[in-house]
């Protein structure tokens, strides 16, 4: 991405800083002139203007010891007074989430790209109840690979009444936040690709792990 886009800044999580693929990246970036951030909870906010605020909610200060994914930024992006939000869990999982759950307030989003691709280690139930999304992205392959995404994960989000989108099945996606007829906040999904026909669609199947139907 930053060799192909103009990129204006890069954000890296305040922890890792001799994580060669981190600092591969910093290498890149200034080659480009990309504007270099290492961001960590404490910030608040991370950025606001009159459209959009964005709020790191992990990692904390001084976090060590943590796999290169539960050191992952998580953020969490308003728009507007009252408008919608996002919540991006990059590849966190349920270690990270029940740290977050000490501040459940700071987690409720409208939209939730799925932590670490639908993992089973990811996206418990607390953590989801406490997001309460209504909408969910899950970036992950047609087909399962390596148990990614995990029927359970999946069927979660189903019986949690969210309207899940695929790349995987749906290419990628574009999402819009506007007003409806009614004056409140509304998420529209566009989609950039044809939809793929994956696996079968239904429930997980009895017994076997990782597979999985959407619908």
């Amino acid at each position: 991405v930053l060799e192909t886009l103009r990129v204006g800044a890069l954000w890296l999580p305040d922890t890792g800083r001799e994580e060669p693929a981190l600092l591969a990246l910093e290498r890149v970036a200034r080659a480009r002139g990309t504007r270099i951030r290492r961001v960590r909870a404490e910030d608040r906010p991370a950025f606001e203007d009159p459209g959009m605020s964005v709020e790191v909610l992990w990692p904390v200060a001084g976090l060590s010891g943590s796999s290169r994914n539960e050191s992952s930024l998580v953020l969490r992006f308003s728009f507007g007074v009252g408008g919608p939000s996002l919540l991006m869990a990059a590849d966190v999982g349920h270690a990270t989430e029940r740290a977050l759950l000490a501040a459940p307030e700071r987690l409720r989003s409208d939209l939730l790209k799925v932590g670490h691709h639908g993992s089973r280690g990811s996206t418990g139930p607390a953590f989801l109840e406490a997001v309460a999304p209504s909408w969910a992205v899950l970036s992950a392959p047609c087909e399962p690979t390596r148990g990614l995404p995990s029927g359970t994960v999946v069927d979660r989000l189903r019986n949690s009444d969210v309207q899940l989108e695929w790349t995987g099945r749906d290419g990628a996606l574009g999402f819009t936040f506007k007003p409806d007829a009614s004056g409140r906040a509304a998420i529209r999904v566009r989609r950039l690709a044809s939809r793929r026909n994956c696996s079968d669609v239904g429930e997980s199947l009895p017994g076997e792990s990782g597979v999985f139907n959407v619908r």
